[in-house]
């Protein structure tokens, strides 16, 4: 096959195919979705890798009641998961209705903390 077309006397150009660069992963996105308690109802996006909850003036998730402790439980959240670790908190953390020191978060979980429910949603905007 020739590259020159032969009604136009103009020569083709062939581009070859290039492979198109790997497409990173889609953030996804984790909220907590105060459902009950005072305040409520109110979310809380979880945006940082690390999110400190308690009625501590420097948590991320602040929360002034005193059935919660200065830094009560902390958030990890990276790729796709969310991780709760309880930090020793003198009222501890319910997953589910079951008091949990360490857990990973799933979509529609709920969590306790004191008087407080959320309900954890995550997702890709």
């Amino acid at each position: 096959m020739s590259d020159f077309d032969d009604t136009t006397q103009t020569e083709t150009t062939r581009f070859p195919t290039i492979p198109s660069a790997p497409v990173p992963p889609e953030h996804v996105f984790f909220v907590l979705q105060q459902t009950s308690g005072p305040g409520a109802p109110r979310n809380f996006e979880i945006t940082e890798p690390e999110t400190t909850l308690g009625r501590g003036s420097d948590c991320g998730i602040h929360i002034d009641l005193p059935d919660l402790s200065r830094t009560h439980a902390k958030l990890l959240c990276h790729n796709e998961e969310c991780h709760l670790k309880d930090l020793k908190s003198r009222n501890g953390c319910f997953l589910n209705g079951v008091k949990v020191h360490t857990a990973i978060l799933r979509n529609g979980d709920t969590l306790q903390v004191g008087r407080i429910i959320f309900t954890f949603h995550e997702g890709r905007p």
